[in-house]
């Protein structure tokens, strides 16, 4: 396994104990099978959700990889195309710019599905009866815990289909493969 995969395989241990808000499965309108392509997305959707909270200067007195953004994995469906499970918090209001609305802090996933669903135009709205994006909010530590066993359950030396992401920090790890 290489040094990155197994990095990320670790971080993702030592959250078990994070206390996730939402989960999240985002889909994609049209098929698509390739890995960098769905890094680049994550990656964009990552950028854009830092940038509505804390703006586009990185603030200084970051303590990096202190407040955790995101856990997810990618998997194949059945045809081969790629979706992802996300296991997100909602930001710590003492990283969000002072501008930024309570709304936001407190349900982050509905910014997650407009961009994914709309700016992006990744997936079909959730507005239409054909929506294939899921969003579950996660009351306890115990469904946190359940979920984050569920996004890794492929994760493994051969597979190394994680990502993870702090608010506090502008680099987010990501998926080197995705077998299954």
């Amino acid at each position: 396994m290489n040094t990155k995969s197994s990095a990320v395989q670790e971080a993702t241990r030592n959250e078990y104990g994070t206390k996730f808000d939402w989960s999240l499965t985002l889909t994609y309108r049209n098929a698509i099978e390739n890995v960098d392509t769905v890094n680049k997305h994550i990656k964009q959707l990552f950028d854009h959700l830092r940038r509505r909270v804390i703006g586009k200067s990185r603030v200084r007195y970051f303590n990096e990889q202190k407040h955790l953004m995101m856990i997810g994995a990618i998997e194949r469906h059945a045809d081969n195309s790629i979706h992802l499970h996300i296991n997100l918090t909602n930001p710590p209001e003492s990283v969000a710019k002072e501008d930024t609305s309570s709304d936001l802090l407190k349900h982050i996933h509905k910014e997650v599905l407009y961009f994914w669903e709309n700016k992006k135009r990744h997936s079909i709205p959730s507005s239409s009866g054909r929506a294939t994006n899921n969003v579950n909010p996660l009351m306890t530590l115990s469904e946190s815990q359940t979920m984050l066993q569920y996004i890794t359950k492929y994760t493994s030396q051969q597979n190394s289909n994680t990502f993870i992401a702090y608010w506090d920090s502008d680099i987010v790890a990501l998926p080197t493969t995705c077998l299954r």
